[in-house]
């Protein structure tokens, strides 16, 4: 039950921040507001804002989807009580998630490396061939998620 609210709330907040990086043309995360108002940022291109709010927009709908569709099921089997839900629900968010994090890995190395440093203070300077690793980790995590993905809804079984 944890796992469907913690995904309710990353499926809503994807939501959220599509729609945020739309209005500002900002792409840091619609929690984090700078300190100061001293420097402010340049506002994305317009490409860039419509790629990325849709890629958020589109993984959010995604799983709020598939929460709907999945409760609607067990109401249904409940009422009729027949067994008809699906019970790879948290195997398709997993799959949901890791494409996510794929697809970012391979976009922007640079901020997935930044988020890295900040969690280990020993990392100083990361080495220039790291962004080639990253886009590699992020090719094989989109590539992960979309087999689930597709093992999930199309494998018979």
């Amino acid at each position: 039950m944890a796992i469907l609210l913690y995904a309710a709330l990353f499926g809503l907040a994807f939501v959220v921040q599509g729609v945020y990086i739309l209005k500002t043309g900002d792409l840091r995360w619609f929690l984090v507001r700078p300190l100061t108002r001293s420097r402010p940022r340049k506002p994305a291109t317009l490409l860039a804002r419509i790629m990325w709010s849709l890629f958020y927009l589109s993984c959010g709908a995604g799983i709020l989807t598939l929460l709907v569709h999945n409760f609607w099921l067990h109401l249904v089997a409940v009422i009729g009580r027949t067994h008809r839900h699906r019970p790879d629900t948290g195997f398709l968010l997993v799959c949901v998630a890791l494409l996510a994090v794929g697809v970012s890995c391979l976009a922007r190395p640079a901020t997935m490396a930044r988020l890295v440093k900040q969690g280990d203070a020993d990392l100083s300077n990361y080495s220039p061939n790291a962004r080639y690793t990253i886009r590699i980790v992020g090719a094989g995590l989109s590539l992960m998620g979309l087999y689930g993905i597709f093992l999930s809804l199309y494998a018979v079984g």
